[in-house]
């Protein structure tokens, strides 16, 4: 099955169906385990998408790319200051295409949620 942006469950985001729920919310979302990735220290797409592909599932780099923009603008994520990337603005593309000039790391906002959500992740199996 291709993945769109539109067949990702985010953190947040409300399923009728309750078994999907359920397998959700055991192995975490994609926005958590992006966030995971950058619990201690700035990454880039390069050191995200491994944490993505083992805990939570195979992912195209531009569905991660586009959360990680979704999250800059949403305030959970910053990227490092003081990076040398030029006047190339944020997006999905130019990360993929130059994940080395981007970095990223969570605000206090994406800290709390992050540990919010962490707080009902059961990895005991």
């Amino acid at each position: 099955m291709e993945q769109t942006r539109d067949s990702v469950l985010r953190y947040g985001e409300s399923v009728d169906c309750e078994l999907l729920n359920f397998v959700v919310m055991l192995l975490g979302s994609l926005t958590f385990w992006i966030m995971d990735a950058t619990a201690d220290d700035w990454e880039s797409l390069d050191q995200i998408q491994p944490v993505v592909d083992k805990w939570w599932k195979p992912t195209a780099r531009l569905v991660v790319a586009e959360e990680i923009v979704r999250l800059v603008r949403a305030g959970l994520f910053e990227e490092m200051p003081h990076q040398d990337r030029g006047d190339e603005e944020l997006s999905a593309a130019a990360i993929i295409s130059d994940p080395i000039l981007f970095w990223f790391g969570m605000t206090a906002k994406g800290r709390k949620r992050w540990e919010q959500e962490g707080a009902t992740i059961d990895l005991s199996d």
